[in-house]
């Protein structure tokens, strides 16, 4: 049996052969006697490769036997355990370094962990990397130097009602803190205020004087989304209604002076953001 190479041939007894198969030859020895020989061929292929190398600037490769420092396509022409070629192309593509700069702000008293190193003092770093095609990555890092920040809020709230800050509700008077964070990332420290504007009803009132006790009404500073006064005779007869904070029950029914004695007055009032209202119910006296 033979082994050939693509493209070559075996000669024998002035036969040639180039192709794989089964071969007889005929042939007389020297004392004139036949003589059979039996020939099988086998024609080896030759062998075709690809390799994509990526390299790196200014790196320099061995590769077969092939010095490689740029970008392009090589060949290298090998033998293989039959002794048949083998070409190899190679497919060389460079990479480049790359750089990157981070700005960042370091809160007082604080550190930084970047890519497992860990940062304690504001100023400028590198740090040497590899990027994603296994060359340099030149990473600077700007530690900026931050601060907390303190504020005082003071905030007026009514009776019944509520505030919203920062996603906190508050409902009552007193001084509260908040910790939140700035703009640089650092705490930012709130301490509020909250005073309490108190809802005024008068319990008496004086028909056609001249002070605060002439009308029946609502005195606040607060303001209101939502203002409803209702008063009713003694009899629960409706006889004043207004939708004004500002305004109030002067005596008078229909043109007429009320009679003196007790009203009841239903008071509700609220803001946007509050799903109920607030209810006020009461008495007060009315002298003529």
């Amino acid at each position: 049996m033979f082994d050939l190479c693509n493209e070559t041939s075996l000669e024998l007894n002035n036969e040639t052969y180039s192709t794989s198969g089964f071969y007889i030859q005929e042939l007389t020895s020297a004392q004139g006697c036949d003589s059979i020989i039996s020939i099988e061929l086998s024609l080896e292929q030759s062998v075709t490769e690809e390799i994509n190398l990526g390299l790196c600037d200014d790196e320099i490769v061995q590769v077969y036997g092939l010095e490689i420092e740029t970008a392009g396509t090589y060949e290298a022409v090998l033998l293989n355990q039959n002794g048949c070629d083998t070409l190899i192309n190679i497919i060389a593509n460079v990479w480049s370094s790359t750089e990157g700069q981070v700005d960042l702000f370091l809160c007082e008293n604080e550190s930084l962990d970047i890519n497992s190193q860990s940062f304690s003092q504001a100023g400028q770093y590198q740090q040497t990397l590899v990027n994603k095609n296994g060359c340099d990555s030149l990473l600077t890092i700007d530690l900026i130097e931050a601060y907390p920040t303190n504020a005082d809020l003071q905030i007026e709230i009514c009776q019944g009602q509520s505030v919203e800050l920062n996603n906190q509700n508050f409902s009552e008077s007193g001084i509260c803190t908040q910790v939140l964070t700035n703009l640089t990332g650092c705490d930012s420290i709130i301490s509020i205020e909250l005073i309490s504007n108190d809802i005024y009803i008068p319990n008496i009132i004086t028909m056609g004087s001249n002070d605060a006790n002439s009308g029946f009404g609502i005195f606040t500073n607060c303001s209101f989304d939502f203002y409803e006064l209702t008063i009713y005779d003694r009899w629960g007869n409706e006889i004043f209604v207004s939708q004004e904070s500002m305004e109030t029950w002067k005596g008078w029914i229909n043109q007429k002076k009320a009679a003196q004695g007790i009203y009841t007055f239903v008071i509700q009032y609220g803001s946007e953001n509050e799903e109920e209202k607030n209810n006020l119910v009461g008495d007060f006296l009315l002298i003529r």
